[in-house]
């Protein structure tokens, strides 16, 4: 059929052939990128957060607190989707070298996820693990996870608490859950008062976030 073709009908041919080749993958390429934008603007299924003790309602992503003090904090999760319960999570919290885990405390929210979950403060109180997988998926909204105390060592330094790994699961759907995070910013003062923390107002907590 191609000796039928004059030569100029044969060029054009090839190069319509080279274009549809050429287009093939640069429409794939698009479409990935228009997909991955989507999943980055869409909302996270849950959120993980630090706040004074007990108080998850009110988030917290800036700390003050004096030189060889400590403070008393809350990990929180917010569980974005209503029609999702939660059966477990596997998190790692990290600091700064003037910060230093010191004790935990285990809240009746912790125990509706496992009545004994797996807590430690590792690398000589610079990580804190908190693993906890139930039986049943958990529903509700907002959770205080843990409270665990940091203490402060150095003057007039910012320091961080981060979270480092972050794994929230559902039983029912058999997957993990997207996670957004904040750092927790320290700044570490030169003695004083007893330790005080800023909080952002509630309603707020995505509004300047610090994601990990």
């Amino acid at each position: 059929m191609l000796g039928k073709l004059s030569r100029k009908n044969k060029i054009l041919l090839l190069i319509t052939a080279v274009v549809f080749v050429i287009a093939i993958p640069l429409t794939i390429i698009q479409v990935q990128k228009q997909q991955s934008l989507r999943q980055r603007a869409a909302p996270k299924e849950t959120k993980l957060y630090f706040a004074n003790k007990d108080n998850c309602s009110k988030p917290l992503e800036n700390l003050n607190i004096s030189n060889n003090k400590s403070v008393d904090l809350s990990l929180c999760l917010q569980n974005n989707n209503q029609n999702i319960g939660i059966n477990g999570f596997n998190i790692a919290l990290v600091t700064d070298n003037a910060l230093t885990f010191t004790s935990t405390e285990v809240t009746d929210d912790t125990r509706k996820f496992d009545s004994n979950p797996h807590i430690k403060i590792l690398d000589g109180g610079k990580t804190l693990r908190f693993i906890g997988i139930g039986t049943n998926d958990v529903s509700g909204q907002i959770f205080t996870l843990l409270n665990f105390s940091v203490n402060a060592v150095g003057e007039n330094i910012d320091r961080k608490v981060t979270i480092q790994t972050a794994e929230i699961a559902t039983l029912t759907q058999d997957k993990l859950l997207t996670v957004e995070t904040f750092t927790l910013s320290t700044t570490i003062a030169a003695g004083g008062p007893t330790p005080t923390s800023t909080p952002i107002p509630p309603g707020t907590a995505t509004s300047t976030p610090t994601p990990t």
